[in-house]
């Protein structure tokens, strides 16, 4: 997980810089947390170690999402368009309806023909 620190800290620098010359995206941005806390996350959505550091490590920043239905996210942007949003554990399963859950209403079933996820490697392979 040392790594996966160093490449953290080193994102949310560029994503910093690129903001200080720029200044598209204020107050939505990707934040190391104060103290560490474990995410809120719906049960039937598996995260990989990688995904729960993350989450339990960095906090989505999104001032326009702040009392509104809005799905918190951030936005990083650490170069011409090159644009990189992180949805706030507590949206995963809400960012994934139509396409893994389905369905108007709770319950929400799951999608057949949804490719299932199961570790970062898969996830790694199929953004490739």
């Amino acid at each position: 997980m040392q790594q996966l620190d160093a490449a953290l800290s080193r994102l949310v620098e560029q994503q910093d810089l690129y903001n200080e010359a720029y200044g598209l995206f204020k107050n939505h941005d990707l934040r190391p947390r104060e103290q560490h806390h474990q995410p809120e996350v719906d049960t039937r959505i598996p995260l990989s170690p990688e995904l729960q550091y993350l989450y339990s490590h960095y906090e989505m920043m999104d001032a326009d999402a702040e009392g509104t239905l809005k799905m918190k996210n951030a936005a990083v942007e650490i170069g011409d368009a090159a644009l990189i949003s992180f949805v706030a554990p507590e949206h995963l399963l809400r960012q994934q309806l139509g396409f893994r859950w389905i369905g108007m209403n709770e319950p929400y079933e799951e999608s057949s023909t949804c490719q299932k996820i199961t570790s970062s490697s898969q996830a790694l392979t199929m953004i490739r």
